[in-house]
């Protein structure tokens, strides 16, 4: 499979005031009314689901020319908040997995947050996807509500905060929640595990749609390839317990800095195309999780966890499912489209 830049000037979208979709893997094709992108009739699903978050995220345009027109007259009305589940499932290292589901027909679309959120990311999302969706939005190990409450059971192996083990565990909610293939909508670090999952697991998933995924995490080499930095740190990959002179040393000059109201504040403003979005009802519920007591251990094995064994390019030229790469808010220049 190969690949070629494409600039966002040579997009044409129904939706150019709400988000470029900069990517689609090609396959037996029909054109798609009113637009020049060349979709397989596979495709329509994972679209419609970008096209919807398109609306309920509502990014702003990167260009001055914008329609006045909206597809909301075309989306059903959302679902009630009363209809939204809120669970708890068991997994490994006796931990409690928090996940939401909403919707009751239509493929499975799995919403997979970025990094220090959660699942309430997609709260104005979910309603609306679930009209046409079984809407799934889980919280990753260590992050929102989810949390081990025994690190250490040998029955579970060595725990780290990693990538694989994040995507070991949405490969594991597809097959023991969802029960079938899924349409996974992964935003940021959830868009690089998405596609991690699909190039490991191409049975679990359906297609793909990447919101503003990131291309790489971590910087630490697999195990194995570690140079003599790393192996100097004895940090043992990341795995739990984390070493205390370590521990000891970010708690003291890091930590209570990095997760202070207005330090949040700021590095959301980065990366946020709307900075009214960064209120205070998101800040309180990135906070509640660093004040788990487990947070601090997931904070630092997360920084010395290995990267994934392939990497972004890797993963993407793996893929055998329908992929969309959205991005908005004038975060790319360039991006790739399968030919």
């Amino acid at each position: 499979m190969a690949f070629k830049p494409m600039r966002l000037a040579d997009c044409h979208l129904q939706r150019p005031q709400r988000c470029f979709v900069l990517a689609l893997r090609v396959g037996p094709a029909y054109c798609q009314p009113g637009s020049s992108i060349v979709y397989s009739q596979q495709q329509c699903a994972a679209t419609h689901a970008a096209s919807n978050l398109a609306d309920t995220v509502n990014i702003p345009s990167t260009s001055g020319n914008s329609s006045s027109s909206s597809s909301s007259d075309c989306i059903p009305a959302p679902i009630t908040e009363d209809a939204v589940q809120c669970s708890y499932y068991d997994w490994k290292w006796r931990s409690k997995i928090s996940y939401v589901k909403a919707g009751t027909s239509g493929p499975p679309l799995l919403l997979c947050h970025g990094f220090g959120v959660g699942s309430y990311h997609f709260d104005r999302n979910v309603p609306v996807l679930a009209q046409q969706h079984q809407v799934y939005a889980v919280d990753l190990l260590g992050q929102g509500n989810s949390w081990p409450t025994d690190p250490s059971c040998k029955l579970s192996g060595p725990l780290r905060f990693s990538a694989d083990t994040w995507t070991e565990q949405l490969h594991h909610f597809i097959q023991d929640k969802i029960g079938q293939p899924a349409y996974i909508a992964g935003n940021s670090l959830g868009g690089f595990l998405a596609v991690n999952l699909a190039a490991r697991h191409p049975e679990a998933v359906r297609g793909l749609v990447l919101l503003n995924a990131t291309p790489f995490w971590s910087s630490r080499p697999p195990p194995g390839q570690e140079g003599l930095l790393w192996k100097l740190l004895q940090a043992d990959g990341g795995t739990l317990p984390v070493p205390q002179a370590i521990k000891g040393t970010i708690e003291r000059v890091w930590w209570d800095r990095i997760r202070q109201p207005e330090s949040i504040r700021s590095l959301l403003q980065l990366v946020y195309a709307n900075p009214a979005a960064v209120d205070d009802q998101l800040l309180t519920r990135i906070l509640e999780a660093t004040k788990h007591p487990a947070a601090l251990d997931a904070f630092i094995s997360i920084l010395l966890s290995p990267r994934t064994e392939l990497t972004f390019d890797e993963m993407l030229q793996a893929l055998k499912c329908p992929v969309c790469m959205a991005y908005g808010g004038g975060l790319m220049q360039f991006s790739y489209k399968f030919t």
